[in-house]
């Protein structure tokens, strides 16, 4: 688990700051479980990663799957973002706006590397504008 309430120890990297909109890592507003979430607002056109994980050194061997559930904020519905590991893209997936969906992407569909160091979730849209929500973050 990476996130969960707040992001865990297993992320033994630093978070960040990034662009194109703001974060709240300990936001009330939505939660999958528990009471918290990251609340990522994605403004001022599309490509923005406000919420940055890097710096990491996790052994992906072993493991198989990244989960997550992503909520869909207000104007999300028919967005995408990518979830992508040391700054590349990787899988883009749709938002349902509204709702939590949760994803179990295989590794192999994020990248072919053994160690992640950095992890993004990027408004791969054309606008921003919009807000998500994630929570059970973690790969296994």
């Amino acid at each position: 688990i990476l996130y969960d309430e707040a992001l865990t120890s297993a992320w033994n990297g630093w978070t960040g700051n990034g662009w194109g909109g703001t974060k709240d890592v300990g936001s009330t507003e939505q939660a999958r479980s528990g009471t918290k979430s990251v609340k990522i607002s994605y403004t001022s056109g599309g490509y923005g990663v406000p919420w940055q994980l890097g710096g990491a050194t996790i052994n992906l061997g072993g493991y198989g799957s990244l989960k997550v559930a992503i909520y869909g904020g207000a104007g999300s519905n028919g967005k995408s973002v990518n979830i992508g590991f040391n700054e590349s893209d990787g899988k883009t997936v749709q938002l349902v706006e509204g709702q939590w969906t949760e994803f179990d992407i295989p590794l192999s569909q994020i990248s072919t590397s053994s160690t992640l160091t950095h992890l993004y979730i990027k408004n791969y849209s054309a606008s921003g504008d919009f807000t998500i929500y994630v929570d059970n973050l973690g790969i296994y």
